[in-house]
C-alpha cells in the first residue's frame, strides 16, 4: 500500500482548456486497493506565508502516511519548493523524512512535481496523443533520489466521480525505468493540483483506483 501511496503522492491538448489561475482547496477521496483494505484521504492546498503548501494524508487502521511540500511560485508558473516533510507508518513503525530548500534546489519534491505537472498538462501540445513521444520531468522522491518521469495527455474525457461531474484532462506518467506501471491522472483546469480520478495500472491491470468524494473551496 505504501509503495502505491508514494507513486500517488510523486506524481505529475484541446485549446479550449487551459489551466486556470491557482486556488485554495481541501479534497477527500477514496481509494481502493487490491490486496489492501480500503482507505480515505486528505489533499489540500492553501496559501502559506511562504507561498503555497500542499499536504496529503492517507489513514486506515494498520498504516498511515502524511506528507507535504511548501513552495513558491517563480514568475507565476514555475514552481520552487523550498520544504518537504513525509511520515510513514505500519503497525505502528515507520520513518519520517525531511528535505530542505538546499535538496530541492536542483529539482521539486513530488509533491510539487505533482502541482506542476497538472497545470503543465494543460500549456504543452507537444505532449498529446497516444503516438507522440512523450514529454519527460525529474523530480526527488523522499529520500531525494532522481525520479525520471514520461508523460503524455490522452484525451479530455467528462467524467462522473462521487463528487460529481468534471470535465477533465487524461495525463498518463510512467516511471522510465518501470515502465509496466502506470499512472493515469484526470486533472481538471478550475483547480490546478485537484486529483478528480487516479488509476494505477502494473501490467496492464487495474491495480487501484483514487476518486474525489468530496471538495470544499473558500
Amino acid at each position: 500500500m505504501f509503495r502505491l501511496i508514494l507513486m500517488l503522492t510523486a506524481l505529475m491538448v484541446s485549446t479550449s482548456l487551459q489551466a486556470g489561475e491557482i486556488q485554495p482547496f481541501k479534497a477527500q477521496y477514496h481509494l481502493v486497493i487490491d490486496g489492501w483494505p480500503n482507505a480515505d484521504m486528505t489533499h489540500q492546498l492553501e496559501r502559506d506565508k511562504e507561498g503555497w503548501r500542499t499536504t496529503m494524508h492517507a489513514s486506515i487502521k494498520i498504516a498511515t502516511g502524511y506528507e507535504y511540500s511548501r513552495f513558491r511560485l517563480r514568475n507565476d508558473t514555475d514552481v520552487a519548493p523550498w520544504s518537504f516533510y513525509s511520515r510513514y507508518r505500519l503497525f505502528g513503525f515507520g520513518d519520517t523524512y525531511r528535505l530542505d530548500d538546499q535538496q530541492l534546489a536542483a529539482l521539486p519534491d513530488r509533491q510539487a512535481a505533482l502541482f506542476a505537472l497538472s497545470r503543465q498538462a494543460f500549456n504543452a501540445p507537444s505532449c498529446r496523443g497516444r503516438q507522440t513521444t512523450p514529454c519527460t520531468f525529474a523530480y526527488v522522491d523522499h529520500k531525494a533520489r532522481q525520479r525520471d518521469m514520461a508523460w503524455r495527455v490522452i484525451d479530455d474525457p467528462e467524467m462522473s466521480v462521487p463528487q460529481g461531474h468534471w470535465q477533465t484532462r487524461h495525463v498518463e506518467a510512467w516511471d522510465e525505468d518501470k515502465p509496466d506501471r502506470r499512472m493515469n491522472f484526470y486533472f481538471t483546469s478550475r483547480y490546478p493540483g485537484l486529483l478528480v480520478q487516479t488509476d494505477y495500472f502494473r501490467d496492464g491491470k487495474l491495480s487501484a483506483r483514487l476518486q474525489l468524494t468530496g471538495l470544499e473551496t473558500p
